[in-house]
């Protein structure tokens, strides 16, 4: 969103130079960016200060900086509505409303992972927007960050002044922790330098400290931080999450912010949905005071060599779920006994496995595969294609099966087994629902056989999904259906209350172009073709309506209102079932 289509919703705040002057009054201003935030009127400011040399060029570069961040905003990005210069120093004003800074988290003593997973889907959603737009964030560090109850995390400065001016002196950098390592090597801002930042903040947010410590030569060199080594009880597969999105090399990263937030909220959901297991993830913010470092000797632009790791991105979600442990050494290996030496291969349509020794294979309706222990048949694998979308509580454990990811439920209840295994692998077409179960006479390491085989399952490579993209689907759709709702609530109260028919009339074409868009955004979304299609036929009703209301005609109105409502059922209907 730009200023001049917010319209009146963010007018520039006139800050006097005076009223600047007392809100830095308690700020140390120096070569690295600082922050004040102070009550201007009816609203809240937060001012970034950065001293500079007053030149024409510097000034110009830094206007120029500010002028670009202006141009973009939304719920997630503060607008940026002044920029100034003050005494040898430059500033620029964000409005962050009733938010808060992460900082003043510190006064309570923990965060519930529930909380932090909101503001890292809002920090995502920030960061992709300014990326979208043209913005590529080079300095985004805890203080950058603003907490709103409603909003969740809302993003001000994104490093104008870096941007700007350059990095300041490295023996006072103490944001370098959260800069991508190419930026802090004067480098140009990459893409993916956004990434960088969203995995620092990430871990910032688990543990309460920096990412590094150190001259900011140290911090490109280094290697990715471990989280665990400061909060052993997070599973070890954000490790792994927050490595990728942190690798120095910017092809190494995840694409977007989205993409490691995503893997971020599988692993962390999955360390929620085990209370029994698991202890309930609490985060700390208690932000250590950051000092000035002392300056080091080595050269900024000769880092120490050390060795890169490199993760294949297909191998980031389960191979991270594998090295947490989550598949509880069951999967594709274990304490249970070895197939027998002669495996049978059991196919149906194109859907193949190799079994054990002494199983067999069942007759089963089309598009499901069934094999059995020789004897058993209530032990055994079950392989079904189903044409619907993975529904949440489907979203277990992330594992990989075979060269394919899946969700694991090991608590699994099936009718005639004693015990029971169930997997959800997402496709293009919906999903495949493996099920292993023991029945209660079962030989001794059934499930683990039957798991193994299942393993031997291969699927075209435009048939089955990442598990990252399915999550981000869904929240998209739900994103999706509530600005529907939202939106045509408000419509729909205009409608209502309007008594002339110049009221009826705009109200009914407002509700058009809701469904229109609304039509729109649908159609792009993956199975979303029947709710747009629903969707252009009530916009159709509506515009039927507000040329209704033009005419003097009951008959007319109420026929189009009847149309109204059918088509609005029918919409609700195709929601429903999508």
């Amino acid at each position: 969103m730009t200023m001049s289509d917010a319209g009146s919703q963010t007018e520039k705040v006139a800050l006097a130079e005076h009223w600047v002057a007392r809100a830095l009054e308690d700020v140390s201003i120096s070569e690295v960016p600082r922050q004040a935030l102070a009550q201007f009127e009816d609203r809240r400011v937060a001012l970034n200060v950065v001293a500079a040399t007053d030149t024409g060029d510097r000034w110009l570069w830094y206007t120029g900086a500010a002028a670009k961040r202006e141009a973009v905003f939304d719920d997630r990005l503060a607008p940026l509505v002044a920029c100034g210069r003050l005494d040898g120093a430059f500033y620029v004003a964000y409005d962050v409303g009733k938010a808060v800074p992460l900082a003043a988290y510190r006064e309570q003593t923990e965060m519930s992972t529930a909380q932090s997973l909101q503001l890292l889907w809002t920090l995502a959603r920030a960061l992709d927007t300014a990326v979208a737009n043209g913005i590529l964030p080079v300095e985004v560090t805890p203080d950058s960050v603003f907490v709103d109850l409603a909003r969740g995390a809302v993003l001000a400065d994104l490093g104008v002044a870096r941007a700007a001016l350059g990095n300041p002196p490295a023996a006072i950098d103490m944001n370098a922790p959260w800069v991508a390592p190419e930026i802090l090597l004067d480098g140009e801002p990459h893409e993916r330098s956004a990434v960088y930042s969203y995995g620092a903040l990430m871990y910032t947010l688990m543990t309460g400290a920096p990412p590094h410590s150190g001259h900011p030569d140290e911090i490109v060199a280094a290697e990715p931080p471990s989280v665990r080594e400061v909060r052993p009880d997070l599973p070890e597969a954000l490790d792994l999450v927050i490595s990728t999105a942190m690798a120095r090399d910017p092809r190494r990263r995840y694409r977007s912010a989205s993409e490691a937030r995503s893997l971020a909220h599988v692993v962390l959901q999955d360390s929620l949905a085990q209370p029994e297991s698991k202890p309930k993830l609490r985060i700390p913010l208690r932000l250590p005071e950051r000092q000035p470092r002392e300056p080091r000797e080595r050269s900024r632009t000769e880092p120490p060599a050390r060795a890169t790791r490199s993760v294949p991105r297909a191998a980031l979600l389960v191979g991270a779920a594998l090295a947490a442990g989550v598949v509880g050494g069951v999967l594709l290996s274990g304490g249970d006994e070895a197939p027998a030496a002669k495996p049978v291969r059991v196919v149906k349509g194109d859907l193949a496995v190799t079994a054990p020794g002494g199983w067999q294979s069942a007759p089963a309706a089309a598009g499901t595969l069934v094999a059995h222990p020789e004897g058993d048949p209530g032990s055994g694998l079950t392989l079904e294609r189903v044409d619907s979308p993975v529904e949440t509580g489907e979203q277990a454990t992330p594992v990989r099966v075979g060269k394919v990811e899946a969700w694991r439920d090991s608590g699994a209840q099936v009718a005639g087994g004693a015990t029971a295994v169930r997997y959800v692998i997402p496709t293009a077409s919906g999903k495949l629902v493996a099920t292993c179960k023991a029945s209660r006479n079962a030989e001794p390491g059934t499930l683990g056989q039957c798991e193994r085989a299942l393993s031997t399952l291969r699927l075209p490579a435009a048939t089955s999904l990442p598990l990252a993209d399915v999550v981000e689907s869904q929240q998209r759709w739900e994103a999706a259906v509530a600005r529907l709702s939202e939106q045509r609530a408000g419509a729909r109260r205009a409608l209502a209350t309007a008594e002339r028919p110049a009221g009826q009339l705009l109200a009914a074409q407002a509700l058009a172009r809701v469904h229109e868009r609304a039509a729109t955004r649908f159609a792009a979304l993956p199975g979303g073709a029947d709710v747009a299609a629903a969707s252009r036929r009530t916009a159709a009703a509506y515009e039927a309506l507000a040329r209704a209301a033009g005419t003097d005609s009951a008959s007319r109105w109420n026929a189009a209102r009847e149309r109204v409502r059918r088509s609005e059922a029918a919409l609700r209907r195709a929601i429903a079932a999508a």
